[in-house]
């Protein structure tokens, strides 16, 4: 599992996230299945694979899932020299990511959080990047022997209209030019209320609700396509 805070499970329990759930759920047919999450916190698409490359093709994985949610088209950061709570503060993470909120709710000075997602594709530096990542990944898979798979994470501030179907229209076209099977979890997920499938009121980061109702989503999906070898 390549990823995100999602993928990683950013505010439910280690047992609630979605790898851990799917593990689970494909081991019940007496399947010999490790589930491998690698998700890491405020990464993109890039820095996933770039990660993955350097030190997690060790695992010689049989399938990759590239979790994919709408703002791993960020161009990747210039790296600099934080301080030590910056690097080692969960608290000031957690501090800063509400003040951001805040601003973005209150504020003129920060875009609107839907205007901000359209405009990584409307702006072609930043979808450029996460494409040719993923490209780089499916060479290396297709050299190597590994199933790759594409799954979209929507965004579960608001479902119903969902304001980014275009975008996900996007995502499923580079999953088509490289010939990958896609996933799309807003179907799972589209009937339900949105917050209650939030960490918390200020985080909507998926909870273990959502968490396991992707999960289910993904084993179902991975057991139609995909020849396990029981």
């Amino acid at each position: 599992m390549l990823g995100d805070s999602l993928t990683f499970g950013w505010g439910v329990a280690v047992e609630d996230t979605t790898a851990k759930k799917l593990e689970e759920i494909l081991l019940l047919n007496d399947r010999k299945v490790e589930v491998i999450n690698t998700g890491i916190g405020n990464t993109n698409t890039s820095m996933q694979v770039a990660s993955f490359l350097a030190n997690h093709k060790k695992y010689q994985p049989d399938v990759i899932l590239l979790n994919y949610f709408i703002n791993d088209a960020e161009m990747t950061p210039i790296h600099t020299h934080p301080g030590f709570l910056v690097k080692h503060s969960y608290a000031l993470h957690f501090l800063k990511g509400r003040f951001d909120i805040l601003l973005r709710k209150f504020s003129n000075t920060r875009q609107d959080w839907r205007q901000y997602y359209l405009n990584l594709y409307e702006t072609q530096g930043y979808w450029i990047e996460a494409k040719n990542a993923i490209a780089d990944l499916v060479l290396y898979c297709r050299a190597n022997g590994i199933e790759l798979r594409l799954v979209n994470y929507p965004v579960i501030r608001e479902l119903n209209p969902y304001p980014f179907s275009e975008i996900t229209k996007k995502i499923k076209s580079v999953a088509d030019e490289n010939s990958l099977e896609f996933l799309d979890l807003y179907m799972s997920i589209k009937d339900q209320e949105e917050n209650t499938l939030w960490v918390t009121p200020l985080d909507p980061h998926p909870n273990a609700i959502a968490d396991t109702i992707y999960a289910n989503a993904i084993a179902t999906w991975l057991e139609n396509t995909f020849d396990f070898i029981e």
